[in-house]
């Protein structure tokens, strides 16, 4: 890990406060992944967005969480042999009825043009043995579009790491682990391994202990996703350098209370 580290960039940090990112945007109000959502978590004042990412059937990137789109569309889509020119005639906000605006799956560039000041958190959602080229086209794009200095790449899979460390050796990546997870998957041997500078535990998994250990060890800490206000003001208390959350509006506002 130490020869890796001379090479990538700064993990991003604040001073005083964790940072604050908007999970999939401010998508506690605007539909999750969308470009509404993350124009949203701006206004608000995120320190960046957290959003996900895979290659769909035509061979873009798009920014979206789910593979089958039943719960975002009301429609039983599948995003990975779906044309983005069919995904963009699709309204992904089935999972929040208020919303009458358009609601579509944008591609990775576009948000990084939409929210050209927010630091972006990129999630590389795939676990098969091929990636369909998603590590190396994120890579391509964020080279493309000259956001090196402000773009974390995150993944629960190793592997999707080791891809990206190979397309774009100088980005920060977060190992993501979560509660009822398989062992060998809870970031102590993981995260070394994978050559990771950070780790993004669900925040169920954090204490104070741990928190410090991380440190200790090298790593920052970003932690998912964080809702309750208090629960907020305890993990900033033991230190986390990230909270990603669907509010970013009031945690930020907590937080400054």
């Amino acid at each position: 890990m130490r020869g890796v580290d001379r090479v990538v960039r700064p993990y991003p940090r604040a001073s005083g406060r964790p940072l604050v990112f908007g999970h999939r945007g401010a998508s506690a109000r605007a539909p999750e992944n969308t470009l509404a959502s993350f124009q949203l978590a701006q206004v608000e004042g995120a320190d960046g967005i957290e959003l996900d990412v895979m290659v769909c059937g035509s061979g873009e990137v798009v920014v979206c969480h789910d593979v089958w789109l039943d719960r975002l569309a009301g429609v039983h889509v599948n995003v990975l042999e779906t044309s983005l020119s069919e995904l963009r005639a699709l309204h992904v906000a089935a999972h929040m009825p208020a919303w009458h605006d358009t609601a579509q799956i944008p591609t990775l560039e576009e948000v990084l043009e939409t929210v050209p000041s927010l630091c972006v958190n990129i999630e590389l959602k795939e676990d098969r043995w091929r990636d369909g080229g998603l590590a190396q086209k994120v890579a391509d794009i964020v080279k493309e579009l000259r956001a090196e200095d402000r773009v974390v790449i995150s993944s629960f899979n190793p592997l999707e790491l080791a891809r990206a460390r190979l397309a774009s050796p100088t980005l920060p990546q977060g190992f993501l682990y979560e509660q009822g997870g398989p062992f060998w998957a809870q970031g102590t041997l993981i995260g070394p391994l994978a050559l990771a500078q950070a780790v993004h535990p669900e925040h169920v998994l954090l204490d104070a202990m741990r928190v410090r250990a991380w440190h200790a060890a090298g790593f920052a800490v970003w932690t998912w996703t964080v809702d309750e206000l208090a629960r907020a003001h305890t993990l900033a208390s033991w230190g986390v350098d990230g909270i990603i959350t669907n509010t970013p509006r009031e945690v930020l506002k907590s937080l400054a209370g």
